[in-house]
This record gives structure tokens, C-alpha cells and sequence, in this order.
């Protein structure tokens, strides 16, 4: 067969590594070093540079045109909503949304070469521990200061959230060892510990992933207590959660918010789909925001600017009423942002993508991937993260499952001693 000089070329598999470790540990540093210029920021930069010097081909001539043809959209939606609706772009949004589409490029391409695969994988069994200690770490320090520490270092206490959350699952997916287990009910327990009620959300399809990998976990185990361990840790799963709400439920609020009705939980929610209906008034309100978007972070000002009816809004929210105002305001939905503040085919990208993925996962029987893309997917139409690193890390790991090449080096179907059949 001849050689394809076209595909990406491993040429530093230890920058590799470091690279997809420092996008998934600098997503943790949102302190801000200027404006919205984060820490994290600087850890995006630099993992794109680490990952040109790692795999040359990176990019295909496709991949380029894409990237340019979006830059160019992007900057004719701001054109036209500044025409329209008189409103200063926010060109620094659409410099870090281009890093992150060349960031997933770039991945597209490297996830589909095995022995780049091998590395992206190895970056994340180096990254989630260290995070997992991270997190611990914050927690008790914040704890032990009386600060607050459902924030666990973010600026929202639901970014938090969905980070520890999204962990949760790549433990069970990419860690090799049992102990996979306890690391990812220990990522749970942690998303639980903020206000978000997302985690809340998460839970069932969580639960579906811890199930399917106790089952791997059973089927390894060489000795009974093995197997009791696997045992003990379902059995964990399952009853913890009762046990947060009714005895710590001061630390873990989040279950308390998902389980008590409230007014404020209602109304946050029914403010929520508002935004969304809003959104998708606005991006249909004429041909320009329809092709090209309201441009990225220009929801609000736009939305202010508009002939859309948002008098709803300021009843059952003033203050995020006050903010749309202001421009201020984000959309709370990152499937709804990619909608209404990009070109529609970036959104049509962001759909086919998704869809194809579902059934590579499906066809591939993950069932660990496919809970945390359905309940990721879910998660994030209620709230945005696009603007945060952690959200590209996440959609890496999706594209690293469903791109690798399948190999017969999987987890065994058997134990080898058959103790999972006895016990």
C-alpha cells in the first residue's frame, strides 16, 4: 500500500502528551490576567503550539478553508449586527472560539492516527488524577479559609460543575485501573458539592456509565475480594446520594436544589427556555443573522437592540433582565449560542457532528462515552460553556473515542479466572 504523505506525522509524542495535559489541567486556571484574558487562555495558546511542534499535517488544505471561511463569516455577522443593531463586536471571543476550532481541527485529524491516539489517551490518564487532586485541594483550602468553594477556582459555580462532572465519566473511560471507580464517584461527589443542579441532571446517565464499567471491573477481578470491592462500590452509587441529602445536604445544595421545589429553581429554569425561544427569534429575524450569526457574544446587545417582545423576561428575571440591557448577558445555552451567535454552518457542523458521533458510539457499543455525550449534550443546552477551555477538552475526548482505529487490545469480554461468573 502506498504511503499517504498527507496524514498527520507523529514527530514528538511526549509534546503531545503535554499538550492535551496542559489544555485539560490549565482549563482549572480562570484567573483573569486581563479583561476576560485568562490564565486558562494562556494554557490554550500553548497547547496549540505544543501540538504544531508535535504532529506536522496537522491541518489539511479542508481544515484551512473551513478556518478561513468561518474567520470571514464571523467577521460579516459583525459587520452586520454592528449595521443592525449598532453594537460594538467583541472580537476577542472570536479569536478564542477560532483557537478552539483550529484546537479541534487539529484533533480531528491527530485522533484518527493509532499511534497519536495512544498519546492523547495517555495525556488524559496523566491529567484526571492530577485534577481530581486539584480539586480536592481547592475544595479544603477554600474550606478550611471559610471561603466559598463551590466555585472550586471558576467564576461560576456551574462551570465547576460540569468540568467535575465531565471527569467523572473520562475516569471511567480512559483510567485503566479499578480504582477508576472511586475516582469517578470522587468527581461526582465534588460537582455535587456546588449550587449547580446540573450534576443533578447528569446523574442518571452517569449512573449507566458506572454500571457498564462495574460490570468490566467484575468481569477483571482475579481474586473475591476483587469482586466484592466492585460490589461495595455500585452499592456506593446508588445510596450515597440519599445519604448527601439527608445528612450533609449543606455541602452537597445542589441535590437539595434538584429535589425541593422551589420558586427561584422554577423560575431559573423557565428563564432559561425563555432565552431560548428568544434566541431563536432573533436568528430569524432577518437574512443576515439567519447566514452569518449576531456575532460571538453579541447575543444580548442584539437581542436588547431587537424587535423581539422580551417584557416576559424582566418579570420572572429582572436581573438577568437588567443585564440583557447592558449587553451583558449570555445566552445560558451553549447549543443555543452556536445557533444564534455563529454562521449557520458552523451550527450545522455542530449538529452533524453530534448526530455522526451518537452513532459511532452506538455502532462501537461505548456506552460510558455515549451516557456522557447524551447527558453533556443535555447539560449544556441549559447552560454555556463555550467560552471555557474545559469544553474543548471535553469534545477532544469525544472525538478521540469515536476517531481512534479499533483495536482487538479492548478490555476483556471474560474473566480470565471466571470468578465474575461465581461470585
Amino acid at each position: 500500500m502506498a504511503l499517504d504523505h498527507r496524514r498527520p506525522l507523529l514527530v514528538h509524542p511526549s509534546l503531545l502528551t503535554a499538550s492535551v495535559a496542559l489544555a485539560t489541567l490549565g482549563s482549572f486556571a480562570s484567573y483573569k490576567l486581563a479583561g476576560r484574558f485568562a490564565i486558562s487562555n494562556v494554557a490554550q495558546i500553548l497547547a496549540i503550539a505544543l501540538l504544531v511542534i508535535a504532529v506536522r499535517r496537522a491541518l489539511r488544505l479542508t481544515d484551512a478553508f473551513l478556518l478561513v471561511v468561518t474567520a470571514a463569516g464571523v467577521l460579516v455577522g459583525a459587520l452586520t449586527t454592528s449595521t443592525l443593531y449598532g453594537i460594538i463586536p467583541h472580537l476577542e471571543f472570536s479569536v478564542f472560539y477560532l483557537l478552539a476550532l483550529t484546537w479541534l481541527c487539529m484533533m480531528w485529524r491527530i485522533c484518527a492516527e493509532m499511534d497519536c491516539a495512544d498519546r492523547v489517551e495517555a495525556a488524559f490518564r496523566t491529567a484526571i488524577p492530577l485534577s481530581f487532586a486539584y480539586l480536592l485541594i481547592a475544595a479544603a483550602i477554600s474550606l478550611i479559609q471559610g471561603g466559598d468553594y463551590r466555585g472550586l477556582g471558576f467564576d461560576d459555580k456551574s462551570h465547576a460543575a460540569l468540568f467535575a462532572s465531565a471527569l467523572a465519566f473520562l475516569s471511567l473511560r480512559f483510567l485503566r485501573s479499578p480504582t477508576r471507580l472511586v475516582l469517578a464517584l470522587g468527581f461526582v461527589l465534588i460537582s455535587m458539592m456546588t449550587l449547580s443542579r446540573l450534576p443533578v441532571l447528569i446523574a442518571p446517565f452517569f449512573l449507566v456509565a458506572f454500571i457498564c464499567e462495574y460490570r468490566k471491573v467484575r468481569r477483571e477481578a482475579t481474586t473475591p475480594l476483587q469482586v466484592y470491592g466492585a460490589h461495595l462500590l455500585l452499592s456506593a452509587a446508588v445510596v450515597t446520594p440519599a445519604i448527601l441529602i439527608t445528612q450533609v445536604g449543606d455541602l452537597f445544595s445542589s441535590l437539595n436544589r434538584a429535589f425541593t421545589a422551589t420558586g427561584s429553581a422554577s423560575q431559573s429554569t423557565d428563564a432559561h427556555i425563555l432565552l431560548l425561544e428568544y434566541g431563536a427569534r432573533l436568528k430569524v429575524e432577518n437574512v443576515a443573522n439567519l447566514a452569518f450569526g449576531v456575532t460571538p457574544r453579541g447575543f444580548a446587545s442584539a437581542l436588547a437592540q431587537s424587535d423581539v417582545d422580551i417584557s416576559e423576561y424582566s418579570v420572572i428575571d429582572p436581573g438577568g433582565y437588567a443585564k440583557i440591557l447592558l449587553g451583558v448577558a449570555p445566552m445560558h445555552s451553549s447549543v443555543g449560542t452556536i445557533f444564534v451567535e455563529f454562521p449557520i454552518w458552523i451550527f450545522a457542523l455542530f449538529v452533524v457532528g453530534i448526530g455522526w458521533s451518537l452513532i459511532r458510539l452506538i455502532s462501537r457499543r461505548d456506552w460510558v462515552m455515549l451516557s456522557f455525550l447524551v447527558g453533556y449534550f443535555l447539560a449544556t443546552t441549559l447552560y454555556s460553556s463555550l467560552t471555557e477551555l474545559y469544553f474543548y477538552v471535553a469534545i477532544t475526548a469525544v472525538i478521540l473515542v469515536c476517531r481512534r482505529p479499533l483495536t482487538m487490545a479492548r478490555i476483556p469480554e471474560h474473566s480470565p479466572s471466571g470468578l465474575s461468573q461465581v461470585y
